[in-house]
């Protein structure tokens, strides 16, 4: 079984939370984890699953604007954030949706980081991610799934284990002919 998990990850939750999820269905297959902005959407390789995460910001996916914030925030010497190796790039999840050519009767499988709250008051990138899929005509294997991450950008206690369990979860939801 082939697996790629890619995602958008600015202070390293997201990042952690892909490796984590990739550690979790390891065992299970082959994976490759990658961040968005070092992988072509244009050229995705053939997998049986495809993961897809990214951090919420403003009640959703990040744009140029907010990752363009979140680099701020990361030049303040008292914030204690570092930004994940490249991501001052331009472009992010949103961007690499819209130019990823996802192969017809891929499985694909979705995940966000954000604060901990009702959707309704806190957003979801993962939610907007399955949005697109599905305007794509893309359907998910699972609901998009929510990690949680404190006031301080970082994990909250367990979520790492979580992911990793979630990982191998999503072994087990591959229909078998594509397996």
């Amino acid at each position: 079984m082939r697996i790629l998990i890619v995602f958008e990850s600015l202070f390293g939750a997201t990042h952690a939370i892909a490796d984590e999820i990739g550690t979790g269905a390891g065992p299970y297959g082959e994976v490759t984890v990658v961040a968005a902005h070092d992988i072509d959407p244009a050229t995705l390789p053939a997998v049986d699953l495809l993961v897809l995460g990214a951090p919420t910001h403003n009640h959703g996916l990040s744009t140029a604007e907010s990752r363009g914030q979140a680099a701020l925030l990361a030049i303040d010497t008292f914030s204690g954030l570092q930004l994940d190796r490249g991501e001052n790039d331009s472009s992010g999840m949103r961007e690499w949706l819209h130019s990823a050519a996802i192969p017809s009767g891929t499985q694909v499988a979705v995940f966000d980081t954000r604060i901990r709250g009702p959707r309704l008051f806190v957003g979801s990138a993962g939610h907007d991610i399955a949005q697109t899929l599905h305007r794509f005509q893309i359907c998910l294997v699972a609901k998009p799934v929510s990690f949680s991450v404190m006031g301080n950008h970082r994990l909250e206690p367990g979520e790492r284990s979580r992911a990793a369990h979630w990982g191998t979860e999503l072994t087990t939801l591959i229909r078998p002919e594509r397996a």
